[in-house]
């Protein structure tokens, strides 16, 4: 019975990671066309990659969901592995803010202007904005 069980929940676990014949003949397809000039190595090294790529989104960024569909809206044409890449640059990015609150807090106005005009590009973006900003704020106090 415990083997059944174990069984179920492999099968259920794959099942919400696996990738569909059309989600895969797109990145076949897909990997043909930029890479199939570099050889069948090539190719398949980068459907592996994209395939692995969702796989990871799938399984382990559901509380990320929202930077991963931003990221899906502005990098899914280039393959999973750059909405892999924008989704970790986007999560890590937000996440320094979250934990550095005595420099992001302390620039609130800073941080909000960035986030109105940056913020439909990620938090990569607004993070950097605000670092800049928050330096030049310094830089021009000294003068």
């Amino acid at each position: 019975m415990k083997r059944v069980v174990a069984v179920s929940m492999m099968l259920l676990t794959s099942s919400v990671m696996a990738i569909s014949d059309t989600e895969k003949a797109a990145v076949i397809e897909r990997c043909k066309g930029q890479m199939n000039q570099y050889g069948a190595t090539m190719v398949k090294a980068c459907v592996d990659q994209d395939m692995e790529a969702y796989e990871q989104l799938q399984a382990n960024y559901r509380p990320h969901e929202k930077i991963v569909k931003s990221c899906i809206k502005t990098t899914k044409q280039f393959g999973w592995n750059m909405v892999k890449a924008c989704s970790d640059q986007n999560i890590e990015a937000r996440q320094a803010i979250v934990s550095n609150p005595e420099k992001y807090l302390k620039h609130e106005k800073i941080l909000n202007s960035c986030a109105n005009r940056v913020g439909k590009f990620g938090w990569n973006m607004v993070k950097a904005c605000a670092d800049q900003d928050i330096e030049a704020e310094k830089a021009l106090s000294q003068y």
